[in-house]
């Protein structure tokens, strides 16, 4: 590929794999921040009267949505570096069959002569 693309270049893969890194790690982060933050403050609504019937059982599914989607997103994050993974094995791979061939090759013509009306000799 050309321009600004990445697929072809495993320096630049790389450094792309290592920013999602970060974001999974920072979505983990704040999930668990946000877990021990709500923590102490479980039962603001109160125990057992009405409103702490219906407030404490939105509140404890927002906190379940809230941790499930951090969660997701970081699971979709290290799904997404999976793939990545896949493809710059694939790219290296790719590199070095090729590099192989073509040693193969030159040590093929090592021995041909180059004479200056080209070619081999006759």
């Amino acid at each position: 590929m050309t321009g600004e693309n990445f697929e072809g270049d495993p320096a630049k893969l790389r450094e792309f794999m290592a920013m999602l890194d970060d974001a999974s790690a920072h979505a983990l982060a704040i999930r668990k921040d946000m877990l021990e933050g709500l923590r102490a403050n479980n039962d603001w609504y109160g125990l057992d009267d009405p409103y702490a019937v219906n407030a404490g059982k939105q509140f404890r599914d927002t906190v379940r949505t809230l941790d499930d989607t951090l969660g997701s997103l970081a699971d979709a994050v290290i799904g997404i570096n999976t793939g990545r993974e896949l493809e710059l094995k694939a790219i290296t791979g790719a590199s070095y069959y090729a590099k192989e061939q073509i040693s193969k090759l030159q040590h093929k013509t090592d021995g041909v002569t180059d004479y200056s009306g080209g070619g081999k000799s006759h």
